[in-house]
């Protein structure tokens, strides 16, 4: 098994013995043809028998292929995706990692205080399927959470494979030069921030007036699209950020191999 959360081995003991009491629901959902959900939802109260709050929730919609599929590519999504191991035990090993945390911030709370409202932890995680063609598979993974703290944090990242060998896919395998794109990413940013052209991104509330195309990438029915996570290049309140800019500005920077991947 590979190394996941640095091989979570943690013993609940002490503030862990509060989670003996945890409710757990799971299922499978069949979805695109070789492809299956499972779903795995777990409550577990900080006090057993005292109510549903506070709580901490686990709710997880994690993709598989769905047998018999080709070997290669279930390994591939599962290293991807799982960090080597399979779905099932990915989802029990992250349980265990947030539960972990959840007894070590309830062994730092007064026994003779009301616990606060922060103590309601949630995360959630779900893979999907967000195009699909004979030569190419793009999955998405949100992560959304709230583990105490001023508010909940979110993150997306894509993953964008080739069917034919199978493999994952980086920026440079789609593109002859990232940095042909720039001009017509921040193009695109000023636009969704309602930006005249060439007008500062800082006017629009970007960190920087440069930005460079990230890895976090996908490509879809519309054109080659980007996000960045709130405070990557913009404060927390403007939220995730995404643009996609049309295929039929990106193809002279497009590689060979690029060019026959697009949908």
């Amino acid at each position: 098994m590979k190394n996941i959360f640095g091989k979570l081995l943690f013993s609940l003991t002490g503030a862990g013995m509060l989670f003996f009491a945890a409710c757990r629901t799971e299922a499978v959902r069949q979805d695109a043809p070789g492809y299956r959900t499972l779903l795995t939802g777990k409550e577990t109260p900080l006090f057993p028998g005292q109510g549903g709050n506070p709580r901490l929730k686990i709710s997880l919609s994690l993709l598989d292929t769905e047998p018999p599929a080709e070997e290669s590519l279930r390994n591939l999504l599962w290293n991807t995706l799982y960090d080597g191991v399979s779905p099932e035990e990915y989802g029990d090993l992250l349980s265990a990692h947030y539960e972990a945390q959840y007894a070590g911030a309830a062994a730092d709370l007064n026994a003779s205080e009301e616990p606060p409202e922060s103590m309601n932890w949630e995360y959630a995680e779900t893979a999907a399927i967000e195009t699909r063609t004979p030569r190419l598979l793009v999955i998405s993974r949100d992560r959304d959470y709230y583990l105490g703290g001023a508010h909940g944090m979110r993150e997306k990242a894509y993953f964008v494979f080739s069917l034919a060998e199978p493999a994952r896919l980086k920026l440079e395998d789609l593109v002859r030069s990232r940095e042909a794109l720039q001009p017509l990413l921040e193009e695109a940013l000023r636009v969704r921030a309602g930006l005249k052209q060439g007008e500062s991104l800082r006017a629009g509330g970007f960190f920087e007036d440069a930005v460079t195309a990230p890895d976090n990438f996908f490509l879809s029915e519309q054109g080659l699209g980007f996000h960045w996570d709130p405070y990557e290049i913009a404060p927390y309140a403007a939220g995730s950020v995404e643009v996609t800019i049309p295929y039929d500005k990106i193809r002279p920077f497009l590689s060979p191999g690029g060019a026959a991947l697009i949908p």
